[in-house]
């Protein structure tokens, strides 16, 4: 099992491989709901408030941001790691 101890050190941008691969891998639809809930607050912790308002055309760069996260990838970091950890084996 995945530790955090483990994760500590990976790149954000691994982390971001393997939580996306080990979900298409469990079909888990969940993990990628909550992934592109999280987009808003990422964008707030990355320094682009601006992109966290929601309204249409927001919400089509949040779907972009979801498609290629990787400039959120340190944001999302905790999200990545808390996934790994919980279903990592």
């Amino acid at each position: 099992m995945t530790t955090y101890e483990e994760l500590e050190d990976v790149p954000s941008h691994e982390l971001h491989d393997r939580a996306f691969s080990l979900a298409e891998k469990r079909h888990d639809i969940a993990f990628f709901w909550r992934l592109f809930k999280a987009i808003p607050e990422a964008e707030e912790v990355s320094g682009n408030p601006g992109e966290s308002t929601p309204d249409v055309l927001h919400i089509s760069r949040w779907l972009a941001d979801f498609l290629d996260a990787r400039d959120l990838d340190d944001a999302l970091r905790p999200f990545y790691v808390e996934y790994l950890v919980k279903h990592e084996k």
